[in-house]
């Protein structure tokens, strides 16, 4: 039988690998870019007529109207980052991203109903929020 002097030394697993690390240092950038250039909930801007324009300007019956107005009147502010598609081989990938405000992303999610409008992964799929 072998013995041993010492007892053996347990070393800790990385929980997150390098690779994956690096990936969300560059999200972290990423998303806040993403945010910046969409402040407004993109789910209530389709609920409510509204399209985006571009450089924080939406067009609603033919007149552009700037993000800052939205959002003072009551427009829903984005805050999370909604992966329509799965965040996998997507996860950096800001065309199948969506910028979302809290209550809407939990819509979307079907966590919660807000304010009696409809919810759910259905619901969300049917609207192009989920592949």
């Amino acid at each position: 039988m072998l013995k041993r002097n010492k007892p053996l030394r347990r070393t800790r697993l990385n929980p997150v690998s390098k690779k994956r690390k690096a990936d969300m240092a560059t999200y972290a950038k990423l998303r806040k870019t993403f945010l910046a250039a969409h402040p407004v909930c993109q789910v209530w801007l389709k609920e409510h007529g509204f399209a985006e324009v571009g450089n924080g300007l939406y067009k609603k019956m033919g007149v552009e109207i700037p993000a800052a107005w939205l959002l003072n009147r009551g427009a829903q502010a984005s805050t999370e980052v909604h992966h329509k598609e799965r965040r996998g081989k997507n996860y950096l990938r800001t065309e199948t991203w969506l910028a979302v405000s809290s209550a809407n992303h939990k819509r979307i999610e079907g966590q919660s109903t807000y304010d009696g409008l409809p919810y759910g992964m259905s619901w969300a799929r049917h609207e192009g929020w989920l592949a």
